[in-house]
């Protein structure tokens, strides 16, 4: 009992903490399924750790789609940058190559647990094998098809996972409670030393630093020459710049003529902004760039622009639009 609620209260935060991390809590679950398929579980126990794994995972994700609902007025609209993202995507869906050789190594001891679980008949250590080669593998998929938010998440905890599937088969094998305690603290002690030799690079909480970094290292090269050529046109102007890339792109401190949006409007820019000469500055759709609400609220609009822009130059990746249509059923 005590473990069931444990796993549905450790999923749930889980699934509060992190898109990919939500990924592999719905690989747990699936794993939890199927264990209730193939296990001798007496008459109503499944149900009953149905209803105790599941509902504060579900309540989260219910309340993601209320708070979207209340909020946008959408339920879906956290999901719609992901379920157009190949679409919206400028060129093919290339990102760097975010594993390395303890990477693989932790897949190779998950894998090497699975399968010596199943020549001994052993289900919990297969199941547990499996769901400690879990994250090395969402990684990889969402990576090849350019959804990979950060790495950072599941490839941290993909290495204790497989130390603990290692110890948990070791420990079965030995069938002697000092053996089995002395792999346990190795395995402890592993776990340890692998999480404070990974921790800035795998830590949950690391930002994305190749593609942070980059951005930022924009900052000083374009911002200002952005800025003079607008002012140079306008006193009064604002370039709004689109997406989450765009606030690594304007730091902490932006210029006062550069104002950031999560969910661009051009009709809501003209009315909060009326007077001042308008600009909008968009990334190419590019990684995580491309799930930006910019790019499907107006699909293509780096490229062709839109109806309510004209074309005006552009700065490394970024393009900067001026908004020129007035919004139909408001006077020029």
């Amino acid at each position: 009992m005590r473990a069931l609620v444990a796993l549905a209260l450790g999923a749930a935060l889980c699934v509060g903490l992190s898109l990919e991390l939500a990924l592999w809590i719905a690989a747990l679950y699936a794993l939890l399924l199927l264990d209730l398929a193939l296990g001798p579980f007496a008459k109503g126990q499944r149900a009953a750790i149905l209803w105790l794994a599941l509902p504060p995972s579900a309540g989260v994700i219910g309340g993601w789609f209320l708070m979207n609902w209340l909020i946008m007025g959408d339920p879906r609209y956290f999901l719609r940058g992901l379920l157009n993202a190949r679409a919206l995507l400028a060129g093919p869906a290339a990102t760097p190559f975010p594993f390395s050789p303890l990477d693989l190594a932790a897949a190779a001891v998950a894998l090497a647990a699975v399968a010596v679980s199943a020549a001994r008949g052993s289900r919990s250590g297969v199941l547990l094998g499996l769901l400690a080669a879990a994250p090395g593998g969402i990684a990889f998929a969402l990576s090849a098809r350019g959804l990979l938010w950060s790495a950072a998440p599941l490839l941290f905890i993909a290495g204790p996972l497989a130390l603990l599937a290692a110890a948990h088969t070791a420990g079965r094998a030995a069938r002697r409670p000092a053996a089995a305690r002395f792999l346990a603290a190795a395995a402890a002690v592993a776990l340890a030393l692998g999480a404070y030799a990974r921790w800035p690079e795998r830590s949950p909480a690391a930002a994305d630093r190749s593609g942070y970094g980059a951005i930022a290292d924009q900052r000083g090269r374009w911002l200002p020459r952005i800025e003079a050529r607008v002012r140079a046109r306008s006193p009064h102007s604002r370039v709004f710049v689109a997406g989450y890339d765009g606030l690594a792109l304007l730091g902490p401190r932006p210029p006062e003529i550069f104002v950031p949006t999560l969910d661009f409007d051009f009709g809501a820019a003209e009315r909060d902004y009326a007077g001042n000469r308008l600009y909008l500055l968009v990334r190419r759709p590019e990684r995580r760039g491309a799930m930006d609400s910019i790019h499907w609220k107006y699909p293509r609009i780096y490229e062709w622009g839109s109806r309510y822009t004209l074309y005006d130059s552009d700065w490394g990746d970024w393009r900067l639009f001026e908004i020129v249509q007035p919004r139909p059923g408001e006077t020029p």
